[in-house]
């Protein structure tokens, strides 16, 4: 059975599991934003969601950033291009807002959203400290109306609070 649900949002659920999470998702067909932000998800989330998640034209994946070194050990090398951003980039082309709040995107991973995803039109990956936004990547930036960057104020994010409680942007600023 599916529901017509068009607006999901699962914020601070530490406690649902990637499979239980995705199953949810693959029932609502009709879904056009998805907020999954602070959940906790590890391994194999994505490739458990439906690829024909088309529909979508909003998307949040927030995380605070001293979160996401849980995920790995000291043995982590950082990938050319990401799995949550090969996701998106690969099965969400109506992507009108994406919000990356303290996401380990890559810079290979923001070209392929960014190149498979033309209707796009605000873009927040502020304290997405693995991103070096050179001029090649401003450039191809340039025809999101909103766009916030990894070291834009989070002032203004209602979750900032929680975000900035510890700050490890000079240790990821490529400096």
């Amino acid at each position: 059975r599916s529901f017509s649900l068009k607006s999901l949002k699962i914020s601070f659920c530490d406690k649902v599991s990637d499979k239980g999470l995705a199953e949810a998702i693959n029932l609502l067909p009709q879904l056009e934003e998805l907020d999954i932000s602070f959940c906790s998800l590890y391994g194999n989330f994505c490739e458990l969601v439906d690829k024909s998640r088309s529909q979508l034209k909003c998307f949040r994946l927030n995380e605070r950033w001293a979160d996401f070194h849980k995920r790995f050990d000291a043995t982590y090398e950082r990938m050319e291009i990401d799995p949550e951003a090969s996701w998106i980039a690969n099965s969400m082309p109506r992507l009108q807002v994406l919000q990356l709040i303290g996401s380990e995107i890559t810079n290979d991973g923001l070209m392929a959203i960014l190149d498979h995803c033309p209707h796009l039109e605000s873009l927040d990956i502020r304290m997405c400290y693995n991103l070096q936004i050179d001029d090649a990547m401003k450039s191809k930036c340039a025809r999101i109306r909103n766009l916030k960057l990894p070291h834009d104020s989070i002032s203004d994010f209602k979750y900032w609070a929680y975000v900035d409680s510890e700050d490890y942007s000079e240790d990821y600023s490529g400096s």
